[in-house]
């Protein structure tokens, strides 16, 4: 959910946009984000306010319909997030910086 990776700003980061967008269109959205356990007040973001993200757990990856990676920390395992999910949009390259190239399930944006 964080501006940047592995840091704890949230100011201007387009995670929270794009979670307003899915949640608008009536998806279901969780985070897991290493940096925010529990998403602040944001003045452009109001409606955010107490979310909290979830624990990563590879056997709960497959009920996703789909994992957007906005924002590329050093702490995911982007490998098993790729074998466990059904869907992955990365939005910033993380995957090929973390040598996965040819997934036939990962969606560059």
């Amino acid at each position: 959910m964080t501006y940047k990776e592995n840091v704890h700003d949230l100011r201007e980061s387009p995670s929270l946009r794009l979670r307003e967008l899915l949640e608008a269109r009536g998806t279901v959205v969780e985070f897991h984000g290493p940096c925010i356990a529990e998403l602040p007040t944001l003045r452009e973001h109001p409606g955010l306010l107490g979310r909290r993200g979830v624990a990563r757990n590879p056997d709960t990856l497959p009920g996703y319909h789909g994992a957007p990676i906005a924002t590329d920390h050093d702490s995911i395992d982007y490998a098993a997030l790729v074998a466990h999910c059904r869907l992955v949009v990365d939005t910033c390259n993380a995957c090929e910086r973390a040598g996965i190239r040819g997934a036939a399930n990962v969606v560059k944006a």
